[in-house]
């Protein structure tokens, strides 16, 4: 327990931050595994991992140990109430002194409460945040960065509780495992389930909290309803209940009061960045583009390189928003895909394909064992922007702000066709072909922009932003087509696109 809690100390000496209390020997026993009741015991669960050394495995453990002990929340309630202080309130007649320790209790929490719920209910209406919210955000990043992430929200609610590790077996809701769902929508479907209950009962107080979920409920039952002997302490337990009732307000309110700074923290140091193209195309994209982007990822998965391997017709050939399907065999023991329009083309291709289904790589579409590649995230949101932004050829943008500037070919159809042409080859084949002449496209015009040096543009800019999009080594391919061309005399074919800012392109539709 913490020891402001039981000298009266005031609410605003009492709370430290989790980063001094991690580092103040005096909370180490909020994460120690020896004081915890459950980690490493006999009727608890294995817990391996330093907090410290290693938070993401830490946190998988303890989801772990969660999910397994928390079957029924009567027993969880018994045994922290029992063991957590050698449990007092249960083996002894209950005095004035606890009765008023217990008053003060449900004014911290419900103080506590109160203040957390509106900071967060101010931070995720912050206007600021409509251009690119952490939500959209945190749904494009990677799993480990979003598990990562959530782990350090977790493990600074641990240190930010009043009953620290323990306290997250009280909340079983509250698990890497549920909250990373969907890309990790739950979690922020949790936040605004937060909210939203808390702001129903404080205009009406006798609607439920989120603490008084179907788990608990049950679990405070099952508890009032026991056999007591002696009966006169029935009353220890609905005391002792109340009180971890409180607890478990208090873990759910640190862990949305930790994790949402975590969070905005972490999209901002990411959205600033210096060294990716990534952050600008999401800030250039804002909210609605960044979802529409997102939509245009999975078809973009879907029908990424598809053609049908007997009729050998593409999806846009097809029309209809075809459904492929593909060699079950193939796909199981060689990790490769063979595509199929329909099952009459794959019954029809059968006699071809029987010699070397689930043996080897051989594909009418594509060059035989050449690998399927998946598209970068700053590809993925590249090819969106054209869409967002049909003028633009394509989008460069600088290093040092979220600036865009837009490419394009803007009077000669043909070289626009060439290069679009070869664009989209890059964007979908595996081998990247066609990304030399991208490039070749590009360079050449920043270097044949006037402004190039005041909008910030270079050479070595675009092959680093082609490098990440394409993951493939773009200088060396383009360096081999422009002595391709010295060679013979053509240096410049690719010659013709201009760069505009492409604030300056919405300020003349706006117009």
């Amino acid at each position: 327990m913490d020891d402001g809690l039981r000298d009266g100390i005031p609410p605003d000496q009492l709370q430290k931050s989790a980063y001094e209390r991690s580092r103040d020997p005096k909370y180490a026993h909020l994460l120690d595994n020896k004081v915890s009741v459950w980690a490493n015991k006999d009727d608890g669960f294995p817990v391996t991992a330093n907090v410290r050394l290693d938070r993401v495995k830490w946190v998988r453990e303890w989801d772990k140990g969660v999910e397994k002990v928390s079957k029924s929340g009567a027993n969880v309630f018994l045994k922290m109430a029992d063991e957590k202080d050698d449990g007092p309130f249960l083996h002894r007649i209950l005095a004035r002194p606890d009765h008023d320790y217990l008053r003060n209790m449900r004014f911290r929490a419900s103080h506590n409460h109160r203040i957390i719920f509106h900071q967060i209910r101010s931070s995720l209406g912050n206007p600021a945040l409509a251009r690119c919210l952490p939500k959209e955000w945190f749904t494009i990043i990677t799993q480990e960065e979003r598990r990562d992430i959530l782990s350090k929200g977790i493990e600074d609610a641990c240190w930010s509780s009043w009953l620290g590790q323990d306290s997250r077996v009280l909340c079983p809701e509250i698990t890497a495992t549920l909250l990373l769902r969907q890309k990790g929508l739950a979690l922020f479907n949790f936040f605004d389930r937060y909210t939203e209950i808390a702001l129903a009962s404080e205009q009406d107080p006798s609607k439920k909290d989120m603490v008084d979920s179907e788990w608990w409920c049950e679990a405070r039952s099952t508890v009032l309803d026991m056999e007591v002997e002696p009966d006169s302490m029935r009353e220890n337990f609905a005391f002792a209940f109340e009180l971890y009732t409180m607890h478990r307000q208090n873990f759910i309110d640190q862990f949305v009061a930790c994790t949402v700074p975590v969070i905005y923290q972490a999209c901002t140091e990411y959205m600033t960045r210096s060294n990716s193209s990534i952050p600008r195309l999401i800030w250039n994209a804002g909210s609605r583009g960044v979802k529409e982007i997102k939509a245009a990822r999975k078809e973009f998965r879907k029908g990424s390189g598809q053609s049908c391997e007997y009729c050998e017709r593409s999806p846009e050939e097809i029309g209809a928003n075809p459904r492929f399907s593909f060699c079950v065999a193939c796909k199981r023991q060689l990790d490769f895909e063979y595509y199929y329009c329909s099952k009459e083309c794959q019954r029809a291709d059968w006699p071809l394909h029987k010699a070397h289904c689930g043996k080897e790589k051989v594909s009418k579409s594509r060059d035989e064992g050449r690998p399927e590649r998946t598209p970068s995230l700053a590809l993925v949101l590249q090819s969106g922007m054209w869409t967002e932004h049909p003028g633009a050829d394509y989008l460069l943008f600088r290093i040092d702000d979220s600036l865009a500037f837009k490419a394009s070919f803007q009077s000669d159809p043909e070289k626009r066709a060439l290069f679009t042409e070869n664009r989209d080859v890059a964007t979908v084949d595996a081998g990247r072909d066609g990304v030399s002449v991208v490039a070749k496209c590009l360079v050449d015009a920043v270097a044949r922009c006037k402004d190039a040096s005041t909008f910030k543009l270079s050479r070595d800019g675009v092959i680093r932003q082609l490098t990440e999009e394409y993951e493939v080594d773009v200088r060396s391919r383009l360096e081999k087509l422009e002595g391709d061309l010295a060679a013979s005399g053509e240096g410049d074919r690719y010659v013709g696109m201009t760069v505009m800012p492409l604030w300056e392109t919405k300020s003349k539709m706006a117009d």
